[in-house]
């Protein structure tokens, strides 16, 4: 594998698009005190069914040792248009495209939500960091959810949830619903986790729609899109 440029920086490491087997990739490299966040991420992308047009596509993960360093990677598909934040910071919408992206991006929420039963099914997953910079484009122009480091599952047989994180009050604070904010959360009720993913997509949704275009003009402000999520 050749690292080609660095695409992107998160809170466990940075992101590189690479060449794999002559194909173009992403490779998100953690830091090395990160282990607990890089194996949680592999497991969610390793749960059955999770694959869908709206999930950001899994190829492998892997951890090296060298010398005194641990070096950790996750692999995935590489979309050159990056994050639908980046996207919309470049790109006026029309209405076609306003609805491609919600309409691919509610997609891949809904079946995170979606457990699915029997042998090999899926369990529910809620994400916990839905924002605009963990939404990526493809070239198609319909979007992949990505970054499941905070995410939390849950299994209608056990009624148990499961996190790499257990914290409630974790995420982004300008998507964080009023209830995590206020740390009022019942982290209990696996519902409450799909919820207050629910309200960090519509603020998503807000941005989209902010970015298309009514006869010439955006429809509405547009600044909105300009802040550090």
């Amino acid at each position: 594998m050749t690292l080609v440029k660095s695409v992107g920086e998160g809170r466990y490491g940075k992101v590189w698009q690479a060449k794999w087997h002559g194909e173009d990739v992403a490779v998100k490299m953690f830091m090395s005190q990160c282990e607990s966040s890089w194996r949680w991420e592999t497991e969610i992308y390793q749960t059955l069914l999770l694959g869908h047009d709206s999930i950001l596509g899994f190829i492998a993960s892997d951890i090296i040792g060298k010398l005194q360093m641990t070096e950790m990677y996750l692999i995935t598909d590489y979309h050159p248009y990056g994050s639908l934040y980046d996207f919309l910071q470049c790109h006026s919408l029309t209405k076609a495209t306003m609805i491609k992206l919600a309409l691919s991006a509610s997609a891949g929420l809904a079946h995170l939500h979606t457990e699915i039963q029997g042998v090999g099914g899926k369990p529910s997953i809620a994400h916990r960091d839905i924002k605009s910079k963990n939404i990526l484009v493809k070239e198609n122009l319909a979007c992949c959810i990505a970054d499941f480091g905070l995410s939390v599952k849950h299994s209608l047989r056990t009624d148990e949830v499961e996190a790499g994180k257990p914290d409630t009050r974790i995420g982004t604070k300008r998507y964080m619903a009023p209830e995590i904010l206020a740390n009022t959360l019942d982290s209990r009720h696996f519902a409450a986790f799909k919820m207050a993913d629910v309200y960090s997509f519509g603020l998503v949704l807000w941005e989209i729609t902010t970015r298309c275009k009514s006869d010439g003009m955006c429809s509405t402000f547009c600044g909105f899109v300009k802040f550090t999520a």
